[in-house]
């Protein structure tokens, strides 16, 4: 497994972390298992990275939906708890790209509590990282009401209700995607947060990305780049129609910042 240069050596500088007792972090503890290697989830060429420094390599499959990490070579399956590797890798056959992803400890702003989470490296530059974490999926109920129907006219047009509305439930699984961005001293801040919704009846469906309640800590990226280059940015983002609320876009908007405006090491 290739090495992630910096952020690699900030997850070595926090390894005595990952020997500590798992109630430190606040989480449950999960044991190696053994895994099933036919529910319905896709597995990849990859490598995991123990904590160890043991590097295995074979098949892996990562659900982020309830962040399980999975390994089989043939010989062997078993599941890893974030306790247990330092990172890992595959080759996501969907989106033809390899996936990178790294353990790293993270306090939760609600319960000021610690814990490690897998992280998903979508870019790593000279200065910073942005990084993404999925929670995990949660089935939302929501009722609404509708009014009664009362049939039809002979022209085909709804007569008006004559009863009490109806009472619709719909089901829905909601998973929350946030978008971070780690500096040099190993420092995580969140972005924003975006709300992924399912069918639960098709959860294999393409995710839509929704708008409603983010809002970008620009501050944090402005902090790393300074502001000089953030209002180039800026105008980048406005002359292609991009948003820094949008994780596609917002990976796009990096894109030209390293190919423009990183500096130069040194």
């Amino acid at each position: 497994m290739k090495k992630l240069v910096w952020l690699v050596v900030c997850v070595i500088l926090w390894s005595p972390l990952f020997s500590q007792k798992t109630a430190l972090f606040g989480q449950k503890k999960k044991e190696e298992a053994a895994v099933s290697l036919d529910d319905g989830l896709p597995w990849a060429e990859g490598s995991i990275l123990l904590t160890d420094e043991t590097e295995m390599r074979g098949q892996v499959r990562y659900d982020d939906r309830t962040g399980t990490l999975s390994f089989h070579d043939g010989d062997d399956a078993r599941i890893f708890n974030e306790r247990r590797v330092i990172a890992f890798d595959f080759l996501d056959q969907k989106l033809n790209k390899k996936r990178q992803f790294v353990t790293l400890p993270f306090e939760d702003p609600t319960t000021h509590t610690s814990q490690l989470y897998f992280f998903e490296i979508l870019k790593e530059l000279r200065q910073f990282a942005i990084l993404t974490k999925s929670d995990q999926l949660a089935v939302v109920t929501k009722e609404y009401a509708t009014p009664s129907s009362s049939g039809f006219d002979p022209s085909g047009m709804p007569l008006p209700s004559q009863g009490p509305s109806i009472v619709v439930t719909k089901t829905t699984a909601a998973r929350l995607e946030s978008i971070y961005l780690m500096d040099k001293d190993g420092v995580i801040r969140r972005l924003f947060k975006t709300s992924i919704e399912y069918d639960p009846d098709a959860l294999t469906q393409e995710d839509s990305e929704n708008e409603k309640g983010k809002a970008l800590r620009k501050d944090y990226l402005l902090e790393c780049i300074g502001k000089n280059r953030y209002t180039l940015l800026e105008q980048y983002a406005r002359e292609n129609k991009l948003s820094f609320k949008r994780k596609e876009d917002l990976l796009k908007i990096i894109d030209y910042y390293v190919l423009r405006l990183e500096p130069s090491e040194g």
